[in-house]
């Protein structure tokens, strides 16, 4: 697909082979915020360019990725890869391949056009010299997804936190977020969290806190949305990622921060019920979701 360069998002960050066990089997899957994000955002109706790196053996979900603009995509040899086990409801991440870093000279200039271009990092392979130029040179927010900046493997491949490359990237961005597991493992709360971002000159942090909804909050202000509890939960994985691509479509629609972040939990909330390509929630879907949220703000807000 080609954009027709009307309003539309910009995602940068790597593809990679998700390897998932859990008690319901061995999974294969393509992941990474280009995927989750990505098709998100098309899925809502807003056109979608991607810079990322895609290896050899992703080419056969080529199909899955018609929907978007490639051409900031680098065919390389080798893809970023991921193995999640799923313990008792704790999921345990290592790392088994390091994708390639992203270059400059890969994000087409008519992407600098964007209304939005969101950092989805998932493994260090976006430098801050990268976030460095696409402050300066693109025209819209700039968003970025924390993960890839605070997680290193180490030998093993098992990953560690740490938080001093994102608070230098943050002072580049507009949005910033992060998963409350994320945020735990170095500055604790989410308030916590928050206040050591808005330092660095972001304008509004956020932090999912799965099914307990999510927090953000700007220098003025705290927003608290709840979340929806299901049924049955097929699989979570890249679920971070579609929250975003929800917020993000919803805040180029002009709506105010409350109304992103339901846009953002209803998306990630209708994930929750597929696994895969089929974690990609549909307009339907999401809205439904959101109907259900926003009367669940609703009925919070009588009973305070």
């Amino acid at each position: 697909m080609v954009l027709r360069l009307q309003s539309f998002i910009c995602v940068i960050g790597n593809f990679s082979l998700d390897l998932i066990y859990s008690s319901r089997g061995f999974f294969r899957f393509i992941g990474g915020t280009p995927f989750y994000t990505g098709l998100t955002v098309s899925s809502l109706s807003v056109e979608t360019g991607i810079v990322s790196n895609l290896g050899e053996e992703l080419e056969e979900y080529l199909g899955v990725l018609r929907e978007l603009d490639m051409r900031g995509v680098r065919f390389v040899k080798k893809s970023t890869v991921f193995e999640h086990r799923y313990l008792d409801g704790e999921r345990v991440s290592r790392v088994i391949c390091k994708g390639e870093p992203l270059i400059i000279d890969q994000i087409p200039e008519v992407y600098l056009k964007a209304d939005i271009m969101h950092l989805g990092s998932i493994i260090q392979e976006i430098g801050l010299n990268m976030v460095e130029y696409i402050r300066e040179n693109s025209t819209g927010l700039v968003s970025l997804d924390g993960q890839g900046f605070v997680r290193f493997p180490d030998e093993e491949g098992r990953i560690v936190y740490r938080g001093e490359t994102l608070l230098k990237a943050a002072e580049l961005v507009d949005f910033v977020k992060l998963s409350s597991e994320e945020a735990a493992k170095i500055w604790g709360t989410p308030r916590e969290t928050c206040e050591a971002l808005l330092d660095k000159e972001v304008r509004v942090c956020i932090v999912t806190m799965g099914e307990k909804g999510v927090y953000a909050s700007t220098r003025k202000r705290e927003i608290k949305v709840p979340g929806l509890k299901i049924r049955e939960v097929k699989d979570s994985t890249g679920a971070g990622d579609v929250f975003t691509g929800g917020m993000l479509v919803s805040l180029l629609k002009k709506k105010n921060l409350k109304d992103a972040l339901i846009m953002g939990e209803a998306a990630a909330t209708a994930s929750l019920t597929g696994r895969g390509v089929h974690a990609i929630p549909s307009k339907e879907n999401v809205l439904s979701y959101h109907s259900k949220i926003v009367r669940g703000v609703l009925k919070e807000k009588n009973l305070s």
